[in-house]
């Protein structure tokens, strides 16, 4: 793909390390939509940029409703530009960047995060590089949500946050990266878009932020108790279990932790079982609870990011509350998020 140096992008800006300045009292919020671009000069080189302040803040902090405010602003902004940029912290980025895979339905334009570990203030930070690489591939015209840092191209609902210092912050799981940037070149991968990302771009953007964002996520460590699923079990509407290895479970004993999810499952709130492993995803027919679990409700992770899990869960809880409903759309593949055809066993 050639660079349209003349797109139309719109930068959204949300807080987070990139656009802080250092002060006593650590990081605090400073470059905003055109304070922002002021930072990078030479970005008009390779567009024509316009900024929308959105929200500023820290990313720790960012909520569902956020996610809802950031995909309202470029529904509402669609049709004047070609590309969007969004800065953001990089602590919850995966999650928003997830987030919107599933909230923009028919998106044909490329919506790109990006952010840095240093400010943009700090010349020699990677958020310069990031920023400007960021505005580049979102001038390619590919369709979908992207994040682009450490001179690579991650699809957004493959993102994981690795290292908390390192400029290569960010690993695109159980999935090839889109492309990485050497010198001035974007080079795409030839592997990547298996599914739905080539659509037909007469489809109009259609915007669903009817989330329920009452799931929770759930880590297995040894010796869980048991009487936590009972606490938790009236306090949130959906799960996401995080079992150990291939996704397993201890089953031992006459009451035991499988027994207490596939409770939770039989009681028609919706339970995604994943591992806590990064890569390769889930192989729940490899133990011995193989036919229990086959014969549950339980919903298998495969090979998703627990960000794309825990948000597509939101997505499909937000449709319906029917489970078999809830289980078809969690497994349709949404800018390949999961692998169809995942084999049980």
């Amino acid at each position: 793909m050639k660079m349209n140096k003349k797109a139309r992008i719109l930068l959204i800006t949300t807080g987070g390390t990139i656009a802080t300045t250092e002060t006593k009292k650590g990081p605090t919020p400073k470059y905003l939509g055109d304070t922002f671009l002021s930072e990078v000069p030479e970005i008009k080189d390779y567009c024509r940029i316009a900024s929308k302040s959105l929200i500023n803040i820290d990313s720790v902090n960012m909520q569902y409703q956020h996610w809802a405010e950031i995909a309202q602003a470029i529904a509402d902004n669609y049709q004047d530009y070609e590309g969007f940029v969004i800065t953001h912290g990089t602590d919850t980025m995966a999650y928003t960047a997830s987030a919107l895979s599933y909230m923009l339905k028919n998106l044909n334009k490329p919506v790109v995060l990006t952010g840095g570990q240093k400010s943009i203030e700090q010349k020699s930070s990677d958020s310069h590089r990031n920023f400007i690489d960021a505005v580049r591939f979102a001038s390619e015209g590919l369709e979908g949500v992207y994040i682009v840092f450490g001179r690579r191209v991650i699809a957004g609902t493959r993102a994981t946050k690795l290292k908390t210092k390192s400029y290569d912050g960010f690993i695109s799981v159980n999935y090839p990266y889109i492309a990485k940037l050497m010198g001035d070149k974007i080079i795409y991968s030839k592997n990547c878009f298996s599914t739905d990302v080539t659509r037909n771009i007469r489809e109009e953007l259609i915007l669903n932020t009817n989330f329920c964002p009452e799931i929770l996520l759930i880590k297995l460590t040894p010796n869980f108790k048991l009487e936590f699923f009972d606490v938790v079990a009236e306090l949130y509407k959906g799960f996401v279990i995080e079992g150990f290895g291939n996704g397993g479970v201890p089953f031992e004993n006459n009451e035991n932790i499988f027994t207490r999810i596939n409770k939770l499952a039989c009681s028609h709130k919706p339970v995604v079982l994943t591992t806590q492993c990064l890569e390769e995803g889930t192989n729940l027919g490899r133990y011995p609870l193989q036919e229990k679990i086959s014969k549950s409700d339980i919903i298998d992770g495969r090979d998703m990011t627990t960000e794309a899990i825990l948000t597509k869960l939101m997505w499909a809880l937000g449709k319906t509350k029917d489970i078999e409903e809830i289980k078809e759309l969690f497994y349709q593949p949404v800018m390949d998020d999961v692998q169809k055809d995942w084999v049980f066993g």
